[in-house]
């Protein structure tokens, strides 16, 4: 098992690494002065940064100008002297660190007894690290900044003054739909209270107030814009509705009518004429058609039959293809016939002269 060097304490040290059985005294000795000098090297241009925010809160108030209506000036922050470089927040930790371990080893080395001229020597060097210009910087920036408000509020006091009265009247001089809406929002969890608040519901307008006055005036400017671009827009709705049925009317007389020759149906528009044509209904009705007879108006069922039809005795007379046979007719007996020679013998018969001897 390896001799143990130095005290287990000394493995607090934080700056460097400690091997308690490794490491020796006079190491830690030197690891620490050589720490310090890499401290001091930063440490005087950060006591600078450091020095210069005290004087900007000393010689001038940075406060002064600021525009404080709408919402107070950003406080100055001591930390801003590190400008947000990462090595200033390692150089402070860096101070933290090596002033542990000083008090440490000057504690658990009995350094006071063994070398006390270098032990108070290590210590001055570590009490020049005490940075105490951070509390010096608050109290002059917290000093600044209730000077340049209380500046602010005797130059703007008018101002002040006339917001205060305008807040309370936003808060408190409200018409009926004013806290029915104040109602609404704190119901749906909008708004909240420390003090439970009770709404009432009625005009606590004064009267009296200039700003009740004011938004009276604004109220009754409003209603009346608003009634006027109502009227603008019902007059343009009446204009549009009249425009659209002038419009209808002439498409309606510029339109032209499908009428279908097959069947009574008719339209204007044209997809649904399409579609019409495109049925089957209509198909038939286009097939029916070719085997239609128009000079007969015999309707046929399919094309043999309307083949058989035109060769008929009947479709040639209406189509004047042969001439219709003269009908012999005898009034007297009633007797039709088409053939000469059977009206002739109609004549001889013996009915026919007895009926004409009566007569």
């Amino acid at each position: 098992m390896p001799r143990q060097s130095i005290v287990p304490s000394a493995k607090d040290i934080i700056s460097f690494d400690v091997n308690i059985t490794q490491t020796t005294e006079e190491q830690i000795w030197e690891n620490l002065k050589n720490k310090l000098a890499e401290i001091h090297i930063l440490f005087e241009e950060a006591r600078t940064r450091q020095n210069e925010m005290v004087n900007l809160v000393f010689s001038s108030n940075p406060y002064e100008n600021c525009n404080w209506r709408n919402k107070h000036p950003k406080r100055i922050e001591f930390l801003e002297w590190t400008r947000g470089e990462n090595k200033w927040y390692d150089f402070m930790r860096s101070i933290f660190e090596i002033k542990h371990d000083i008090k440490l080893c000057l504690d658990v080395f009995s350094w006071w007894e063994t070398k006390p001229e270098e032990a108070s020597e290590l210590e001055y060097e570590m009490i020049k690290l005490d940075l105490d210009y951070q509390r010096e910087f608050e109290n002059y920036e917290k000093m600044r900044y209730m000077e340049a408000k209380k500046n602010w509020e005797i130059r703007d006091a008018v101002w002040i003054a006339e917001k205060k009265a305008r807040d309370n009247h936003n808060l408190n001089h409200k018409s009926e739909e004013g806290w029915k809406s104040v109602e609404k929002r704190i119901k749906e969890g909008y708004w909240t209270y420390d003090d439970p608040l009770e709404v009432i519901i009625k005009n606590t307008r004064d009267p009296m107030c200039k700003y009740c006055i004011e938004q009276n005036k604004f109220d009754k400017e409003c209603e009346e814009k608003q009634r006027i671009l109502e009227e603008h827009h019902r007059i343009s709705e009446e204009e549009w509705k009249l425009q659209k049925e002038v419009e209808r009317k002439r498409q309606i007389e510029e339109r032209e009518l499908y009428k279908c020759k097959c069947c009574e149906f008719e339209t204007y528009d044209e997809n649904a004429w399409d579609k019409h044509e495109d049925s089957k209904q209509h198909k038939k009705l286009l097939e029916l058609k070719k085997i239609f007879c128009e000079s007969c108006e015999v309707q046929c069922r399919n094309q043999t039959e309307f083949s058989m039809h035109i060769q008929t005795k009947k479709h040639k007379i209406a189509t004047g293809k042969i001439q219709k046979q003269v009908d012999f007719k005898c009034e007297g007996c009633n007797y039709i016939t088409q053939l000469k020679q059977n009206f002739e013998k109609h004549l001889l018969t013996k009915s026919h002269i007895e009926k004409h001897k009566l007569l």
